[in-house]
């Protein structure tokens, strides 16, 4: 009976230094600071503000609102993008959205003079400045998301039109 519980100690020991050995104090540590990144980028953010979602740091730096010329209104996101990854990401059109208070999706548009390109590449330290358009129903509250391309995290502005 002792060898039996001997036996079973010294297997239950050698696995926890093995895994101690495949997880080091710093693998822990970069473990709670990515999901750190996360929470803080679930909050609500107001014009100006980044948010660190997944290797990138999105800031909507500023809004335009234009005047109903018969289509409607639109709003005009100037985003910047800053990848402080060590890989190249790419953003796709859908991993932003604007949605109204009832939590409608708003369309997304392409001005005139611009070409659709449905891939933005990011490389390392490099900045992306884009200007978002969307046509919008009313002056009201939106919420603009920012999904991380891996779908590690997302971001959310509130915007009020109203003010």
């Amino acid at each position: 009976m002792n060898k039996k519980i001997i036996l079973v100690l010294s297997v239950l020991f050698s696995y926890m230094v093995f895994s101690f050995s495949l997880f080091p104090n710093d693998a822990f540590a970069t473990m709670t600071s990515e999901t750190t990144e996360e929470e803080s980028s679930s909050r609500i953010h107001k014009i100006g503000e980044t948010a660190n979602v997944g290797g990138l740091d999105v800031t909507v730096q500023s809004l335009t609102v234009t005047e109903d010329h018969g289509d409607g209104r639109r709003l005009i996101l100037n985003v910047s993008i800053f990848n402080h990854s060590e890989e190249e990401i790419d953003v796709l059109g859908n991993n932003m959205k604007l949605l109204n208070h009832q939590g409608k999706n708003q369309c997304r548009i392409i001005a005139n003079e611009k070409r659709a390109v449905p891939t933005i590449t990011i490389n390392p330290a490099e900045v992306h400045d884009e200007q978002i358009i969307f046509e919008i129903e009313d002056l009201g509250i939106y919420n603009f998301t920012f999904r991380n391309p891996f779908y590690t995290g997302e971001a959310y502005w509130s915007i009020d039109l109203s003010e």
